[in-house]
């Protein structure tokens, strides 16, 4: 099984960002650092100084000023690894949950190119695999809104039943689908309420399907109600995995509430237009305690699920129904929430923002993490420093 370890090297951001990205400037704020080859870059989204750190993860510091983002930046998403449109590759989507909006940065510039307004206090996003469609959803509103890429406008608002709140976003791409009319990848999409309905005395997590070749929400089978034997209190989080060949898929739940248990919804029966989940199995986690503060899934099928309250992160192995649960450090010194994982999954990084602190771990080819791949990038200061809320790894762009 996967373990993680965590070494003593950190380095301070926090006030000190721009005197270390004056040190740095000699780096491009997004090309090559070496050699001409693109680097892996780190987006660290810190809501409560309303910026985005931008981390070249070989030299470990920063390649730039910080961007400014108003509206408390909260989560971000780039297009995935492979994405052929090179416009689509160079932007960076960050979620503003104060001020309702998507800011589209320009990873090239490090400069805001549009601002779109997407409801009411959103909390998350998703993108399609060739970066043409941005979905967020917000409870407070229960809407679902997909944003086009090309206009920067929402082309769309789909109203949720009254009983939904939605909390979180996830895309199922059908790499094997022509293109649509719209010339973009044929593609699905799951919603994730917090809000758990009550079925026969149980409740239980609830998700829906929503049909993007109709615009509407599916008429038959988009209640996705399992009555399971647990308890959520708190559903969070909705990611979905899918294999190199687009031929199967699943998406993975997790509650902020109980985190001791895993939903696993298989979705290779999937067509376009047809939105069919096949079955729900749940996987209980032993050795947590308190709830799933994020989830990451690699391109190979492991999943990562971090637990602020056990100071810890758990790593489940593809296709198996138990894993191993780590502590970071017996202080307590890292409690890890959102997290994401490189695209060809050799590196993990997650932020702890009640620790004020960014940690990236090394990933091993044949699964498993290095025995001290823990690097502690940033220990910011505390009440003048910002908090970091997530964090997005994404290619280096070159000259």
């Amino acid at each position: 099984m996967r373990r993680l370890t965590v070494s003593a090297r950190g380095r301070v951001l926090g006030l000190f960002v721009a005197l270390l990205a004056g040190c740095f400037r000699g780096v491009g704020a997004a090309g090559p650092t070496s050699g001409g080859a693109p680097t892996l870059r780190a987006y660290v989204a810190t809501g409560s100084s309303n910026e985005v750190a931008v981390i070249d993860t070989v030299l470990r510091r920063p390649v730039s000023d910080p961007i400014a983002v108003p509206g408390y930046p909260s989560r971000m998403v780039v297009a995935p690894a492979g994405t052929m449109n090179e416009k689509n590759r160079e932007l960076l989507f960050v979620l503003c949950r104060v001020n309702g909006s998507v800011a589209i940065i320009n990873r090239r510039s490090n400069n805001i190119e549009a601002t779109v307004q997407a409801g009411e206090e959103p909390t998350d996003l998703a993108i399609t695999s060739d970066g043409a469609f941005v979905y967020v959803v917000s409870p407070r509103e229960r809407r679902l809104r997909r944003i086009n890429v090309v206009t920067r406008q929402v082309d769309r608002s789909t109203s949720l039943p009254e009983d939904f709140e939605p909390v979180s976003v996830a895309v199922r791409n059908f790499r094997q689908a022509p293109v649509g009319t719209d010339g973009a990848i044929k593609h699905a999409v799951l919603v994730l309420s917090r809000k758990p309905a009550l079925t026969n005395t149980v409740k239980v997590a609830r998700m829906l399907a929503y049909n993007v070749d109709s615009g509407n929400i599916q008429t038959s089978g988009q209640l996705l109600d399992a009555a399971v034997s647990r308890d959520p209190q708190q559903p969070s989080r909705v990611v979905i995995w899918e294999d190199a060949a687009g031929t199967s898929a699943f998406a993975y739940s997790v509650d902020a509430g109980n985190g001791s248990y895993m939903s696993v919804r298989d979705l290779s029966s999937w067509q376009p237009g047809v939105l069919n989940i096949v079955s729900e199995t749940v996987v209980q986690l032993s050795g947590v305690t308190g709830g799933v503060g994020g989830i990451a899934v690699d391109a190979q099928g492991w999943r990562y699920l971090a637990y602020p309250d056990s100071f810890g992160i758990y790593a489940i192995a593809p296709g198996a129904s138990s894993g191993n649960f780590t502590a970071l450090s017996p202080s307590g010194s890292f409690q890890p929430t959102n997290m994401t994982v490189n695209g060809d999954g050799s590196e993990l990084w997650a932020v702890s923002p009640g620790k004020s602190k960014v940690v990236a771990w090394n990933l091993l080819p044949s699964g498993g993490l290095t025995e001290q791949a823990g690097s502690v990038l940033y220990s910011l200061l505390s009440g003048a420093a910002p908090v970091p809320d997530d964090v997005v790894l994404a290619p280096g762009l070159g000259r």
